[in-house]
């Protein structure tokens, strides 16, 4: 057997099972959605369920909302910048996941870069509260509570099937 050859990519929401379903990629592990729930050709796809992921809505010490100790209301949240991590689908529109309509957003290609933004106080959000959690242990960031219920997603890992007994690289 050939060994198997490992190439990472870094993909956001309809991004990563796009990925897998165009032939870009044999694996994806995180995807938000699982499979059967997309529109464009998912023959030879499979996925499961990995688990729950919650976000909380997190700023940076010095922004405004940090101050406010009551919960966030939609009208306080559009007075402020929002950041969001741009879907990576190439092949539709995408998805945009808790904004509030009207809202001043900065986009940004990733979660990461979302995190990085949020900490330097450009804008507030919701963050996978894992990613979050040690940010807000150490001070870095402040969690705060909104009105609208904090967002969960259920990840999926998604894969190619082998077509005619080949597998992926």
């Amino acid at each position: 057997d050939p060994p198997t050859r490992l190439k990472l990519r870094d993909e956001t929401l309809l991004g990563t099972i796009e990925a897998v379903s165009s032939g870009l990629a044999d694996l994806a592990v995180g995807a938000v959605l699982d499979a059967s729930s997309l529109a464009f050709g998912t023959t030879g796809i499979r996925s499961r369920p990995l688990g729950n992921l919650r976000f909380v809505y997190a700023v940076a010490p010095h922004h405004p909302l940090a101050r406010i100790e009551v919960p966030l209301s939609d009208a306080m949240l559009r007075q402020h910048r929002a950041v969001a991590a741009a879907d990576s689908s190439r092949l539709g529109p995408g998805m945009t996941v808790n904004l509030v309509s009207g809202q001043d957003v900065l986009t940004v290609p990733s979660t990461q870069a979302k995190l990085a933004a949020q900490l330097h106080g450009l804008g507030g959000g919701f963050l996978p509260e894992p990613m979050a959690r040690p940010y807000i242990e150490a001070g870095h960031l402040v969690e705060r509570k909104t009105e609208r219920a904090p967002p969960t997603a259920t990840m999926h890992c998604a894969w190619r099937e082998p077509t005619a007994g080949q597998p992926g690289r």
